[in-house]
């Protein structure tokens, strides 16, 4: 229709005609183009919202996690710090150093834990002791969501620093919890299940709360197994910590971004 009509007033030499229907058909373009890049930006905007209402729920879900693998962690220092003083080692620290370096500066420095020191296992539970000092909650992120955000490439989008500062945070901190499960306190858990398998203890069996302390007093090695059971403990319950600190932080700004 538009092209007839620009043909018609072309042949008719209606130049003014000429020059507005060619102002109409680019003025056209350009809304068109615009609507469609608004619809894309709407789009985009949606899908990011879904993305972080998501990772919302993900992180609530981490949150609990956390709470069984400190609970867990707690259980597991009572029953060290229980045997270990039945067995007469009263000298046990408040907190123990951790060798760290940076990346940076590959500078070595000490880091200094602390131990909590929770309330003795209730006695009913005596006999379950060594399942206590060896049992480990191994914590599991839930991150489908984020890892979704970031294949789709639209992170930026977000255009919140702060949010997706505290969101890498976050999820750096996750990977750091899961790395030290698998290269520390798992592996000490394998050597505190072999150490008491030497002395025929099942890490799964019930065990005379005598028969234990016994075996701790008498044996150093055993001793030294079950006070690095303890601050493994103390060391899982400092990460969870930092973990669920730096959750509370993303969970506020995804809150008050949705205000």
């Amino acid at each position: 229709m538009i092209l007839r009509r620009v043909i018609d007033h072309v042949k008719a030499q209606h130049w003014t005609a000429v020059f507005l229907d060619f102002i109409i058909v680019v003025a056209g373009v350009f809304i068109g183009i615009q609507v469609s890049n608004w619809n894309a930006e709407n789009a985009d905007r949606r899908i990011v919202e879904k993305y972080l209402a998501d990772i919302a729920s993900d992180v609530r879900a981490d949150i609990v996690e956390l709470s069984f693998t400190r609970d867990a962690a707690l259980s597991r220092i009572s029953a060290a710090d229980y045997v270990l003083r039945q067995a007469g080692v009263d000298n046990l620290s408040p907190a123990f150093s951790l060798t760290t370096s940076t990346d940076t500066s590959r500078a070595i420095g000490l880091t200094s834990i602390d131990i909590p020191d929770p309330a003795a296992p209730p006695r009913e539970s005596r006999d379950q002791l060594w399942s206590l000092i060896t049992a480990v909650y191994v914590y599991d992120t839930t991150r489908s969501a984020y890892n979704a955000l970031i294949a789709s490439g639209k992170i930026d989008l977000i255009g919140d620093p702060e949010i997706t500062r505290a969101l890498r945070e976050y999820y750096y901190l996750v990977d750091g919890l899961s790395a030290t499960q698998s290269r520390t306190i798992v592996p000490g858990r394998q050597m505190a299940i072999a150490g008491g398998i030497a002395h025929g203890m099942s890490p799964d069996g019930r065990i005379a709360e005598a028969d234990l302390v016994g075996a701790v007093g008498e044996d150093p090695s055993l001793a030294a197994v079950v006070s690095a059971m303890r601050e493994y403990g103390g060391l899982h319950i400092l990460l969870c910590d930092s973990l669920e600190g730096k959750a509370n932080e993303l969970l506020q700004l995804l809150a008050e971004r949705n205000k």
